[in-house]
């Protein structure tokens, strides 16, 4: 199963999207476990599960995906 929200970003974009999970969690009221960021401690990919399977799970069905882009 999918989560509601799918971040990528760049790795020196991660300060940003720490900030933009929180103002997603906090503003939004989307809770931790409908948000995932690999970056990012608890909202990536559990222990145990095939790195490439999982991203595609989670691909499939967000309700929102966002794209950090930044120069």
């Amino acid at each position: 199963m999918s989560k509601s929200v799918f971040i990528s970003h760049a790795v020196k974009d991660k300060p940003l999207v720490q900030e933009i999970v929180g103002l997603i969690e906090e503003g939004m009221g989307v809770p931790e476990d409908e948000i995932f960021c690999s970056s990012l401690d608890g909202y990536g990919i559990p222990s145990g599960k095939n790195f490439v399977m999982y991203i595609k799970e989670q691909l499939l069905e967000p309700k929102e995906g966002d794209a950090i882009f930044e120069e």
